[in-house]
């Protein structure tokens, strides 16, 4: 098989909004011409879906919101318990919440108004304006460190490392990093 020659220059700075983590994280390293590739032997799916992985910049003028531990993979926004903390969301902030049609992950990174710190979490929901946010598996890291840790239920990796964002298949511009897949 033949590969395209994708000899385009490496940018000298990248925004880490739209190309986020340390050069070296296991996002954006490259493997090197000794990698070996092994087949996986992953089955074909009987299913075939895809996962929007939700990234939300957040603004010290936003109102603090309960942010609450999801309550069951069907109904999320039946959560009671707190996370102990508040996160400055607009009100206009919504995500929809799972049902027995549709149980997405609903991953979610919030880049905290320090520009750098990350808060993420899965099984997300927010149905309400201006109401409470209830997800699962909170942790932070930050948009220029390692990008390992994350929100994403069976792995704990990134709730947005490997993501194809806005235009990156429909610009000039080759995708400079790992692709995440669910599994």
């Amino acid at each position: 098989m033949q590969y395209k020659n994708t000899s385009a220059k490496q940018p000298a700075s990248r925004n880490p909004l739209l190309w986020p983590f340390a050069f070296n994280s296991i996002w954006n390293a490259p493997i090197g011409s000794k990698a070996k590739y092994v087949d996986a032997k992953i089955k074909a799916s009987l299913v075939l879906s895809t996962d929007v992985d939700h990234f939300f910049a957040l603004n010290d003028d936003d109102p603090n919101r309960d942010v609450i531990r999801y309550g069951r993979w069907r109904d999320r926004s039946s959560g009671t318990k707190d996370f102990g903390y508040d996160l400055p969301l607009p009100d206009e902030l919504l995500i929809p919440d799972a049902n027995e049609k549709s149980r997405p992950n609903n991953a979610v990174a919030f880049l905290m108004p320090d520009g750098d710190k990350l808060i993420q979490f899965n099984a997300a929901a927010r149905e309400k304006i201006g109401g409470k946010f209830y997800g699962a598996q909170s942790s932070s890291e930050t948009l220029t460190g390692t990008g390992i840790r994350g929100g994403h239920g069976g792995s704990g990796l990134s709730s947005i490392g490997g993501t194809i964002r806005l235009g990156a298949l429909t610009n000039d511009e080759p995708i400079r990093h790992a692709l995440k897949i669910n599994l």
